[in-house]
């Protein structure tokens, strides 16, 4: 796998806008073994914030 990046970089970012706008949110964590895990929580209800 490569390690170069092409791109903006806006990615995550525009991920945690909109789980915010629907009431979830996002958490990034190392990964020992290399690689990160992405934690999505959106709320249980289904309902968002307005």
């Amino acid at each position: 796998m490569s390690q170069s990046s092409t791109g903006a970089g806006l990615g995550l970012t525009i991920v945690r806008d909109i789980m915010a706008a629907h009431g979830g949110s996002i958490a990034i964590l190392g990964n020992d073994g290399g690689g990160a895990i992405v934690r999505l929580a959106f709320p249980p209800d289904g309902t968002s914030r307005d």
